[in-house]
């Protein structure tokens, strides 16, 4: 058992991270506080744990994820909405390379990663979408005013 010196509570060894530097080889916070001190920092300094994140996760320098930005005139590159608010641009990145391909809005994220990052179902759902209308009224079913179509 330690006693962990920030919330003063005495809990087993499993509840430390460890720390070779120390005597005892276990950190002096216990690993629920050490989450919350770092989720306490993440609020308190934004910008540099938005630097951290892009240079741990992707290698990206600040500089070159502003240059990113830049020369996609503050576009998402799939929709071109704007994407220079805060937390609004999403770095895409290759799964498997990690390279990053470009930044998106969090909707065209998210839509990539719901279609498996695979360019042959991205066509085939851009196709369902552009032949849909056609379907739609063949089928009978009422249009966009609610009035039924035969």
């Amino acid at each position: 058992m330690k006693r962990c010196l920030r919330c003063h509570h005495e809990k087993p060894l499993s509840a430390f991270f460890k720390n070779a530097a120390l005597e005892d080889g276990l950190t002096i916070y216990c690993k629920e506080c050490v989450r919350l001190m770092c989720r306490d920092w993440e609020r308190r300094n934004p910008a540099k744990h938005r630097g951290y994140r892009l240079k741990s996760k992707y290698g990206l320098s600040h500089e070159r994820f502003a240059l990113i930005l830049s020369d996609q005139q503050g576009r998402c590159d799939i929709c071109r909405r704007d994407i220079t608010a805060r937390g609004a641009a999403h770095v895409d990145h290759d799964h498997g390379t990690n390279k990053v391909r470009g930044l998106l809005c969090g909707s065209c994220n998210r839509a990539i990663g719901l279609l498996q990052h695979d360019p042959f179902i991205v066509h085939e759902a851009a196709g369902y979408l552009e032949t849909f209308e056609e379907f739609h009224f063949e089928l009978g079913v009422s249009d966009a005013a609610g009035t039924a179509t035969s």
